[in-house]
């Protein structure tokens, strides 16, 4: 018998705060490799009522902060 395979995973709530950012929770940002400058493109599933994020592919030549010093 094989395993169920997971479709979704629940991080907890998020608070929108202060100038309307939104804190993910650090083992998201672990678990999808996320870090500080990272691009995510936000999509809204208008029939839904759900907000995508959705790692975005690093442009070709665009380095990280601190990297290359």
């Amino acid at each position: 018998m094989s395993k169920p395979i997971l479709s979704e995973v629940s991080f907890g709530p998020a608070t929108i705060q202060k100038l309307r950012r939104i804190s993910l929770d650090s083992n998201l940002l672990r678990t999808l490799g996320l870090t500080e400058g990272d691009s995510l493109e936000v999509a809204l599933l208008v029939e839904t009522g759900e907000i995508r994020l959705r790692k975005m592919a690093a442009s070709k030549g665009a380095a990280k902060k601190g990297e290359g010093k």
